[in-house]
């Protein structure tokens, strides 16, 4: 077991979402945004509770639509792969919209009852779909969501990955169906996460670009190199 930039590393790395080659880091800590939303996630049980009992107690609509969602997929013998169908369906439905639309600054990431009452962007999606799949049953180390790189579209994007038999399947806000990472060869993904790790992700041809160079770990900002700035 090797350590790179604070990393632990195996000696045989092992294959992460989109063909990359992932670490494993200690703590979600470095990553603000999303502590903030696993706090608000858990607040949020309250709410759920109420209108799960009873659906007149429930203020916002859009949010009693969404536990009612989960409540009839529970109660239907859905396979798991009908599971994550009909929640990317179902999260797809709201409309896409800029953090600035909504909160007037950029990169703010919503919880479920947040998005589900003014919308979102990529992360937002992700997020929603995340906690539903937990509640349907999905077993929550089994789930990240995903920070990348689009390369078509050279802008950041976020989706969430299911790993299912050492497979990756991909639900995302701009594609209606699931597909495995395979199918989307444009995604660089940089980090993943989930409610208790994150890991960073490196393509097998940085690894090697990497080795070849001269620089020092002690010169190297980690932060930046394996997470960037989106979500910090």
């Amino acid at each position: 077991m090797a350590i790179l930039f604070g990393f632990a590393v195996p000696t045989s790395f092992a294959t992460g979402v989109f063909g990359s080659i992932e670490f494993k880091a200690s703590s979600l800590n470095s990553l603000p945004k999303w502590t903030n939303v696993l706090k608000k996630i858990a607040i949020e049980e309250d709410l759920y509770r109420i209108c799960s009992i009873d659906s007149t107690r429930c203020e916002d609509k859009s949010y009693d639509k969404w536990v009612k969602f989960i409540q009839q997929s529970n109660y239907k013998n859905m396979s798991l792969g009908e599971k994550l169908e009909a929640v990317n369906s179902f999260a797809n439905k709201w409309p896409y919209k800029t953090d600035m639309e909504v909160w007037g600054r950029s990169d703010y990431w919503e919880s479920p009852a947040e998005f589900l009452k003014y919308s979102g962007d990529c992360e937002d999606y992700a997020i929603t779909k995340f906690v539903s799949l937990k509640k349907l049953g999905v077993p929550p180390q089994n789930l990240r969501i995903v920070v990348l790189q689009d390369t078509i579209r050279n802008i950041a994007h976020a989706v969430l990955s299911v790993k299912v038999n050492n497979e990756y399947y991909i639900l995302d806000s701009l594609i209606n169906m699931v597909v495995k990472d395979d199918k989307l060869k444009q995604y660089i993904p940089q980090y993943s996460i989930n409610d208790t790790d994150r890991w960073a992700h490196i393509m097998p041809r940085a690894i090697k670009q990497f080795k070849k160079s001269t620089i020092t770990s002690d010169k190297v900002d980690t932060n930046r190199l394996l997470f960037d700035s989106y979500g910090e």
